[in-house]
């Protein structure tokens, strides 16, 4: 049996308040989630540090823009108990991430600076390549340019206030 930590989930967005009086919450998330939340089955929350899955109703998500949802959550059937996730952080489990590719054009990850778990700066995104549907970042290392997979399981944190990615990487992809 697996047990759910955050160390398996990315952040996507905040429940940001309740929606009518059937229970519906209005997510808040970055428009490189979109798909992810689209096709969410899970949405979890941290409850008193420990991480709390949702499972999304049947046709429970509803896009409105490019950076909120409507979602109703199974057991969540009235604006009260609602209102007791409103401003609660929400996760996806990391291997749920879905590339947006509805564009040509990846996310911006260009001019992000790239972190290893310690604190240890890796480099600077300066491009993303799709290799057959192999999302790439192009990284500017003090060792030269290399290419880092964008794949969910070797994210840890994304912050875009200051533009960096916390990542986890196999021993020896680095020195590719």
């Amino acid at each position: 049996m697996h047990v759910l930590s955050f160390d398996d989930c990315i952040r996507i967005g905040t429940f940001r308040k309740s929606h009518g009086i059937a229970g519906t919450l209005e997510l808040v998330f970055e428009p490189e989630w979109e798909a992810t939340v689209e096709h969410a089955e899970i949405l979890i929350t941290d409850t008193d540090g420990l991480p709390l899955p949702w499972f999304v109703s049947p046709d429970g998500i509803r896009i409105t823009s490019p950076k909120t949802a409507l979602v109703d959550l199974e057991l969540i059937e009235n604006q009260q108990s609602a209102k007791k996730l409103c401003g609660s952080t929400v996760y996806i489990p990391k291997n749920k991430f879905i590339p947006n590719q509805e564009s040509s054009e990846f996310f911006d990850w260009i001019g992000f600076s790239i972190f290893i778990e310690n604190g240890a700066f890796i480099g600077k995104v300066t491009g993303t390549e799709d290799f057959a549907g192999n999302l790439v970042m192009m990284v500017d290392t003090p060792l030269g340019e290399k290419m880092v997979p964008l794949h969910p399981d070797l994210i840890m944190e994304i912050n875009y206030e200051t533009r960096s990615l916390t990542m986890e990487f196999p021993e020896g992809l680095l020195d590719i």
